[in-house]
């Protein structure tokens, strides 16, 4: 298991981690993207600073793992809904989630050699990962909002078969 080959400048918070198999041709990676949260001042520069981080490291992996037949996925939130398909009507069209950086880091992940699963079997599908209160429009800020923000990107290398978003409230015992 291995991390970002350097740490975050900003708030060492460990963002990213990998998993590589002997025997299996795939590398997991698990990502919790920072969130653009307009409470924090300067997020925007934070968030810039672990894409600078985040998309060599993730290119280099792409680029050595083609030359060996492996795949990669990188799985997990993203903090972004990639288009207005991917967040309900009501959504504050560019809040948090829904905003041009973000929506720009997102798109250059997949320039350099990913796929969004979900989108690439589901061109026309809405559903969503999560919903909140914070992100309506700001005529009714407590209007509950959904988006598809957690995501399972490919490396082009391999074909998705099945992707589904199962939201189902569960009990464990």
């Amino acid at each position: 298991v291995h991390g970002l080959a350097e740490k975050d400048p900003i708030e060492q918070e460990p963002r990213f981690m990998s998993l590589a198999f002997d025997q299996t041709p795939l590398i997991v990676c698990g990502i919790y993207a920072p969130f653009n949260n307009p409470e924090k001042p300067d997020r925007s520069e934070y968030i810039n600073n672990f894409y600078k981080l985040l998309n060599p490291h993730l290119n280099k992996m792409i680029r050595a793992a083609k030359r060996t037949h492996t795949a990669v996925a990188l799985v997990g939130d993203i903090q972004v809904a990639p288009t207005p398909l991917d967040q309900t009507n009501n959504a504050d069209p560019v809040g948090p989630g829904s905003t041009k950086l973000e929506r720009d880091h997102f798109q250059n992940l997949i320039k350099i050699g990913l796929t969004d699963s979900y989108r690439k079997l589901h061109p026309h599908v809405q559903a969503y990962t999560t919903h909140a209160r914070y992100a309506a429009r700001q005529n009714n800020p407590n209007q509950m909002v959904e988006k598809r923000i957690d995501h399972i990107l490919v490396s082009n290398n391999i074909e998705p078969l099945k992707v589904q978003i199962d939201n189902e409230t569960r009990t464990f015992s």
